[in-house]
This record gives C-alpha cells, sequence and structure tokens, in this order.
C-alpha cells in the first residue's frame, strides 16, 4: 500500500482536502485529537463523504482493513 502524508488544513496546499476532491484519495485515514484538529476533521470527512471516498478514524479500523484478507 503506498502511502504519503500530505498538509493539514492550516499548512497550506494542496491539502487533504483539495486531494480529496481531485480524487488524488482513494482512503483516508484520519485520527484527530484536540479541538483544532476537530474542526479540521469535520471539513475532512465531509469532502470526503460527499465524493464517496472511503475514510476511517481510528487506528484500530484502519489496522483491521490492512489485516484483511482479500476474498
Amino acid at each position: 500500500m503506498k502511502v504519503v502524508r500530505v498538509l493539514k488544513l492550516l499548512e497550506g496546499r494542496p491539502n487533504i482536502v483539495d486531494l480529496i476532491k481531485n480524487k488524488e484519495i482513494q482512503l483516508v485515514i484520519n485520527t484527530p485529537a484536540g479541538q483544532s484538529p476537530r474542526a479540521d476533521e469535520v471539513k475532512i470527512r465531509t469532502t470526503a463523504v460527499y465524493t464517496g471516498t472511503p475514510i476511517m478514524t481510528t487506528l484500530s479500523s484502519a489496522k483491521a482493513a490492512a489485516l484483511a484478507s482479500p476474498r
């Protein structure tokens, strides 16, 4: 699985929301903590849902998905 760290919303552009909108992201793993990340999470989750991009918000769900065997 190829993984790339992308910019947070306040870190500049292109950021995660830009990449999701441009369909450059196939899966979002977002594990927010604190108040500021919570505001970003809402924007990221809303954009992911709007574009149909799968999103996971806990490390346990991401780990389970990574360890799942294909059918």
